[in-house]
């Protein structure tokens, strides 16, 4: 089977790298964290400015999951909505952390690649590949900016895991 798999919340804690770009902590209870601090304008500049976003640390035992997710005979495929200028930083830090053989596409578009099954942590992609023509088995990963989405309450049309282990789980 092929999986698709997120990599900013899921893998890569962008939370995490964020804060240490810009000396703040952040607490994300929505998607729209950054905003006590940046409009909508400035965050878009920071993400397409600084590359040091997207090098920040894994999930503790992310990298390991995936590698399950590989022994255990399927494919994975990251897709991951990134500006497309940071191809070469996302391809460095994934070889970084040993997943450099696994392909990577930079889209917002997560029906993009054809899946069998897949994890992201944004409701809104996994609505869309779960309605895509494709109909992709995906799980959205509960996080604290996902929990409550406005206008979309919990989210209680989407399967979730509380875990990307709970996933592999189910795949392995």
């Amino acid at each position: 089977m092929r999986v698709l798999v997120d990599l900013d919340g899921v893998i890569h804690n962008f939370i995490s790298a964020f804060s240490t770009v810009t000396g703040k902590t952040f607490y994300p209870r929505d998607w729209y964290f950054y905003r006590k601090y940046y409009t909508d304008y400035q965050f878009a500049k920071k993400l397409n400015d600084e590359p040091r976003v997207f090098m920040g640390p894994e999930y503790p035992g992310a990298v390991f999951l995936v590698h399950a997710i590989k022994r255990a005979g399927h494919e994975v495929v990251i897709v991951t909505d990134r500006p497309s200028h940071m191809f070469e930083v996302t391809r460095d830090w994934l070889i970084d952390k040993g997943l450099g053989d696994i392909p990577i596409k930079l889209s917002p578009d997560k029906t993009c690649i054809e899946a069998d099954w897949a994890i992201d942590d944004r409701p809104e992609n996994v609505r869309a590949m779960m309605n895509s023509p494709k109909h992709t088995t995906a799980y959205l990963l509960k996080r604290p900016w996902n929990a409550y989405t406005r206008g979309h309450g919990s989210n209680p049309d989407l399967n979730k895991v509380n875990s990307l282990d709970e996933f592999v789980r189910m795949l392995v």
